[in-house]
Formats: structure tokens, sequence, C-alpha cells
């Protein structure tokens, strides 16, 4: 063997590719190894073998052998023919990629063959997946509404989906090749060269907005236009990619939106501004008749007189809950009111609630009662106003349907499924009941059981409605459960988050522990309650259902350190009780305080040694410390002054000394507020407006006479409440200025934030009343002490 041909046979046998050499009839003479794994043999010999096996099928399409040879005869050379063929044992397919060429003699005869095959099969399948997601760019493209489009550096286009193409009103061929001279005018060309050339140097896509002409619309439209830079490996720049979205109908309807919004937000404004005004409007003469009446109660006045003077009070209380109403619920729907969050007393909350519904429930001779179990926090986190204000709606409603009876307030707390903590609310009452078939729309507005319960209970169905709103404002929810003719529990729950508690203020007092008590009331839950109250003091209490059932107690020999009673019991009420407690027991052997709902204060116990009556429904900071008493008594008083005169009770005045200017433009607001001044003791000075104000308390400070308090009114003429006030503030120093309290028939949300930003220092809204006015002075001379250095 020659050295070129030894070295042919070396370099054939190491080839990385296969390689082959068959005769001209067709016979393989010699392969490779690499041809040999490509085809799954072991070697040259097995595989030789199969190769010149005319039984063996190579190739997976039928006749693609014979096209191969019939080409190589006509060519005498093929390149990179692709075929699908079949490994040798595991029947695998694979692709493959043939070269060969023919060898001839010098007459031009078939000497052999020589060629290559190469395993093509991982390249295929890549080809083939880029094709496959080529096909499905191209039909996204194709399909999207958006236009697309793509151009090399020069601003050539390169793609154009059909979008672009019926914008435009052009076919493809029309589009590319061509640049954007071809495409629009002169001045718009030269613009959107500027911007294609700029994304092509940004780092970032550049998006804006711009107004064209579309051909496909013949008309004006806006787009949203997305051009970002196309690069290559090395990061340089080659072309642009564009992307452009028809948004004119999008902006249209913006705009609406926005005009709508603008539209609804000046309605509201024009409401707002209409409730106050109509609050503040309806508030000032409100303010005289309740405030006259309120005070002529306080004159001496026959019978017929004061049936009169309370008929105007009740009208006017009523008036005056249904403006509430109103004015809350419209507050609600227009999305004025905000929740506070502050600490929350529970007790002072449900109590303050009773204090507003207590009178109605007296009149009839209802028992007010509420119970908060043990596991409840005693102090949270709401907003104390409209948590009061829901017990007030739900309490008053029970009251106005219950006939005879009780109405219950339960607190309680329970575990939601979710694992959050919720307060539990039930208003339970002994009334009338509501039948199932109305119970769906008492949360709706002006919605009540029936028409007849309007015109015989009255209402305006806001109550209910307001009470939904405001505790799914807290993230609640309301529910109500029902007998006609049984009474109902009107339930709700809120989020429970605990506050801290302040400790309530040490008593002088004999400790209660041990102590053994008697209780005697008719009504189980009021036995119930005082029970357990009692028992969380350490007395020892012990309940009986009437006063036969008592005496007979005493009688047994049982003895008590106490009594509790109630005067409404049937067939022996507390009077009778009392006396005959007497003739067993004396008051130092038996103290006793009795509990009414009538409104008498004691004169029918005189001589029965009863030691105090409380009004119910009872506080059970009252009830503490009335019990208190009965064990820490200081000596008898004296005798009383010859002839029966009552020693006199100090007023408000000479205990809290103030000198007080009356800001107010209204006379008869002015003639409330002065005999009002005068009951507590009170004189005033009186100044009209703004610019009155300013002048008396600058006139009083240059004498030495300073005012302490003014009680300012917020809509004045010449100058204002709000704008007085601030002037103070300028020309006085915190210590030196008057406490300056807002009188103001402004109680829409945001007022009292509004008086209190201006520098002033309280505020009540009217109809101003007289419990409410004294906490305001005492609260003012409290202030007052601190902020001038005092105690």
């Amino acid at each position: 063997m020659s050295s070129s041909t030894q070295d042919f046979s070396t370099l054939f046998d190491l080839l990385p590719i296969g390689a082959y050499r068959a005769g001209a009839e067709g016979r393989q003479w010699r392969v490779n190894a690499a041809l040999a794994r490509i085809y799954g043999f072991a070697g040259e010999a097995e595989a030789l073998a199969a190769f010149n096996d005319p039984a063996t099928r190579w190739y997976v399409e039928p006749g693609r052998r014979e096209a191969f040879r019939a080409l190589l005869e006509k060519e005498g050379v093929v390149r990179h023919f692709v075929s699908e063929v079949f490994r040798h044992g595991s029947g695998e397919r694979i692709w493959v990629a043939e070269n060969a060429h023919v060898v001839r003699d010098a007459e031009g005869r078939t000497l052999y063959y020589e060629g290559t095959v190469e395993d093509i099969t991982e390249q295929r399948r890549t080809d083939l997946t880029l094709a496959s997601r080529q096909a499905q760019f191209a039909a996204l493209i194709d399909t999207i509404p958006d236009r697309v489009w793509l151009q090399d550096a020069e601003g050539v286009y390169v793609l154009s989906n059909p979008a672009h193409q019926r914008h435009h009103g052009l076919a493809a061929d029309r589009i590319l090749g061509r640049t954007a001279k071809d495409l629009f005018d002169a001045a718009t060309a030269e613009r959107v060269r500027a911007s294609d050339l700029k994304a092509m140097a940004s780092p970032v896509p550049l998006v804006y907005e711009n107004e064209l002409v579309s051909a496909a619309e013949g008309e004006t439209r806006l787009f949203e236009i997305v051009k970002a830079a196309v690069r290559d490996t090395e990061g340089r720049s080659v072309g642009l990619v564009g992307i452009a979205r028809d948004i004119t109908a999008r902006k249209r309807a913006e705009a609406d939106l926005i005009a709508a919004r603008d539209a609804a937000e000046a309605g509201g404004r024009a409401k707002a501004e209409f409730l106050a005004n109509m609050s503040h409007e309806i508030r000032t003469p409100m303010n005289a008749v309740i405030g006259m009446s309120d005070l002529l109660l306080d004159t001496r006045l026959d019978d017929t007189q004061k049936e009169f003077a309370d008929t105007i009070r009740t009208s006017g209380d009523q008036l005056l809950a249904l403006i509430n109403d109103i004015l809350d619920f419209s507050k609600i729907e227009s999305g004025f009111m905000q929740l506070e969050r502050v600490p929350v007393n529970l007790s002072d909350c449900i109590e303050g609630a009773f204090d507003l519904t207590g009178r109605a429930a007296t009149a009839k001779g209802l028992d007010l009662l509420y119970w908060i179990e043990d596991e409840v926090p005693r102090t949270i986190f709401s907003d104390v106003t409209r948590l009061r204000q829901v017990f007030i709606n739900l309490v008053n409603n029970a009251v106005k349907f219950t006939p005879e009876g009780e109405v219950f307030v339960r607190i309680s707390r329970r575990l939601a499924d979710d694992g959050k903590v919720l307060l539990h609310a039930s208003v339970r009452d002994s009334g009338i009941g509501i039948p199932r078939e109305a119970m769906d729309r008492l949360f709706q507005v002006f919605s009540q059981v029936d028409a007849s319960t309007t015109r015989q209970y009255g209402g305006t169905g806001l109550g209910l409605a307001i009470c939904r709103r405001i505790v799914t404002l807290m993230g609640g929810r309301i529910w109500v459960e029902s007998e006609d003719g049984k009474g109902s529990n009107f339930q709700f729950e809120i989020p429970l988050e605990a506050a801290p508690h302040a400790a309530a203020p040490a008593r002088k007092t004999v400790g209660l522990a041990a102590r053994k008590l008697l209780i005697v009331d008719d009504n189980a839950t009021n036995r119930r309650i005082l029970t357990l109250q009692t028992q969380r003091w350490g007395m020892l209490p012990e309940a009986a259902s009437s006063g036969a059932e008592a005496l007979a107690w005493l009688d047994a020999g049982k003895t008590f350190d106490a009594a509790i009673i109630d005067v409404q019991m049937p067939f022996m009420d507390g009077y009778m009780l009392a006396a005959e407690v007497r003739k067993r027991r004396n008051a130092r052997e038996l103290p006793m305080l009795a509990l009414t709902s009538l409104g008498d204060t004691g004169q029918r116990f005189a001589g029965l040694d009863v030691a105090q009556t409380l009004m119910k429904p009872t506080k059970a900071t009252v009830l503490f410390d009335a019990i208190c008493e009965l064990f820490d008594r200081l000596p008898p008083p004296a005798a009383a002054p010859a002839g029966g005169d009552k020693p006199k009770v100090p007023k408000l005045g000479e205990l809290v000394p103030l000198r007080v200017l009356l800001a107010e433009d209204n006379e008869v607001n002015q003639r409330v507020a002065t005999l009002m001044l005068t009951g507590l003791g009170y004189q005033r000075e009186l100044a009209g407006n703004g610019l009155a104000v300013l002048e008396a308390v600058a006139s009083a400070a240059a004498a030495g006479q300073g005012f302490d308090v003014v009680l300012m009114d917020v809509q004045m003429p010449e100058m204002d409440g709000l704008q007085a006030t601030r002037a103070l503030c300028e020309r006085f120093g915190t210590g030196d200025r008057p406490w300056i309290v807002a009188m103001t028939a402004n109680a829409m949300e945001g007022d009292r934030e509004t008086c209190l930003a201006a520098g002033m220092d309280d505020y009540l809204s009217k109809p101003i009343r007289a419990p409410l006015l004294v906490e305001a002075l005492r609260s003012a001379a409290t202030g007052l002490a601190v902020r001038r250095g005092g105690a």
C-alpha cells in the first residue's frame, strides 16, 4: 500500500462524520466508525453487512433511496440531501444530511461512489421548532388589531402586518422596501423619522401619543405608539420595531368618565352645601323651641300648662331626631361620614344611649337593662359617636314597639370562623315582634313593617338603614331574629380590638366583700343583672321575685346587710314593701335603696328611711356609689331648719365662677342662652357679631376684668365666629385669651374639626341642652386652670 493510500485510509477512519465508499453496482465497500455509530452499529463490519443487505429498509420515506441515486447519477454530485432514516435495532428515527460524488475513469465510466453522512437530528428539531414559532409569530402579528411594523437602520420597512397595511390603505408590496417618505406627507415623514432615530438611540422603548389620519377610518385618530430599537448580538442598533394602538375610543370614554365624575362631585358638593345650610337653618329655630320648652318646664306650672310644655318638648325632640336621621343618612350616602378610631368605654357608650332613650322607656314603665360579659374588654377601639348612635337607634326602636316589659342589651365576644375576634351585641325586647315575611325589608331605606306601623308608631324608616350603613362601615354585619307577637332581638357584630382601659379612680368606701344583699324585683332579667353585678363587687346577693317572698325570708330570720327594692311591682309595690320591712327591721339593721322608672325622687318613701331612690336605668357606677354610701355613711345631718326650709343648693356659677361673653346674633337664641346661663348662676355680656366680640374682649382685658369663656356662634354678620376666633388667637397669648366654645347650628361631618382648627376649645351643636352646657362650662374651668398654670 502506497503512502498516500495509507494516509487516506487513516483520514477516512478518523473523520468525525460518517463516510463510505461504494461500488458502481451499489454495494458498500467501506464505512468508517462514525457512520456505524450514526446508524447504531457496534462496528464497521456489522454496518457493511447491513448496508449490503437488500432487505434492510433505511429511508422512512419510500423511494427516497432511488431519488438519491438518480440525482447522483444525473448530477455526479449531491450536496446536503436531507432524509429521515431508521437506526438499526431500536427503530428510532433520525435525520441525516448526505453528500456524495461519482468517481469516473477517463472514459467517463463510473468506478465507485464516495460520500459522507451527518446526523442532524438536533438541528432538524431546532429548525422545526423555530419554524413553528415563526408561524405562530406570523399568525399573531397578522391577527393582532394593533399596527406592527419593522424597519431597518435606514428606515426601510421590512415587516408590515395587516392592521398596519389597513391604516395606510396600502398592500404589503406597496409598503415593504419603502420608507416613511413614501407613506406620509413631507412634514409628517420628517417628524416620524426623527422619532424613529430617537427610539433607535434610546436604551428603553419610547411611548407617546400622536394624532394621525387613518385611511381605513377616514378621520384623524389618536394612537398610543411604542417604538424600540432592534439590536444585534453586540448591542448595536440595526433597526426599529413599532406598535401603534388606536386609543381614540378609550380616550373618549375616559373624558366622559371625567366629565361624569366632575358632574357627580359638583352635585355632591351642592348636596353637601344644601345639607349644611338646611341643618343650620332648621337647628336655629329648633334651638329656641327645645331650649324654651326646657326652661318653661323648670318654672312653676299647673298640670295643664305642664302637659302643653311636655308636648312641645317631646315634639321638638321627635323633630330633632327626624332631622338628625335624614342628615346622617344623607352623609352616609354621600360618602361624607368618616369613622374615628378612639378608645370607647362600652358601659359609658350604652349608658349614654340609655340617657337619651330613658325618658320614653320611663313613660311606658319599661325596664332598660344591659350586661357586658366578663370576657369582653371594657374599653375598645371604635367610633364612640357612631357606636352610640347604633345603640340609640336600636334601643329607641325597641322601646317604641314594646308596650310593656323590658329592653335588654347584652354584649359578648365571639370567635369567627376565620379566627377574627368579634364584638357581638344584641338588643332584645319583649314587644310586638315582627312577621317573618317583613324582616327582609326592615333594613331598607324608608321601610317599616307596614303602613299601619308608621301611622301607629311614627318614624321615617331610616333608623335601621342608618344602623346597617354604620355597622357595614365598621366592617361588621347586622340582622334580626323575631317572631310575631313574641318580641325581637336585633344583633350586630363588629371587629373587636381591645384598647387600654384607664383604671377607675379609687373610692373611699368600706369594702363590699361578703356583704349580704337582698334584691327584690319582679323582672327576672333585672334580678339576674343585679345579682351578677353585685357579685362582681364581692357581695353575696339573694334575689326575691316579689315583696311577699322577701318578707317571708325576713320573717324566717334571714339577715341581710342591705336591700335593693324595685318600686314598680305587682300586688305589693316598693312603697308597701318598704313599710312592711320597717315593721321588721330599722334603718340601721337593714338600709334600703329603691329603683324606680316613674320619676319619683323619693317623696313617697318619707318616714320609711329609704337611703336613696335611683332612677332606672341605673348606671353601674351610680349603683356602686349608692351601695358604698350605705356602709360608709357620715353622721346623721343636723336637724332641718325651722319651718321646713330646705338647705340652699349652690348653683354652678357659685361652684365654678366664670365671666361669660355670649356671641350670638339671633335674638331668640340670645334669650334661650341667657335664661340657661341665669339658671346656672351666671351673668353674661352680649356681643352680636365677631367685631363686637373682639371689642368686648379687648375692653375687658384692658380693664383687668377679662372674660373667662366666650360662647361663640359661628354664623354671624360682619365677622363670623371662625374669623373672630382666629383674630383672638392672634391678639392674645394662649394663657391670656378666653376659652372659646362654639355654639353652632352647623352639625355636618367636619364642622367640629373646622371650629377646633380655627382655634376654638370646645364645640356644642344646637339645639343646646342644659346638661351639655354645664359639661362645657366645667370643662372650660378645668382647661383654663391648666392653661393658666393652676391645678
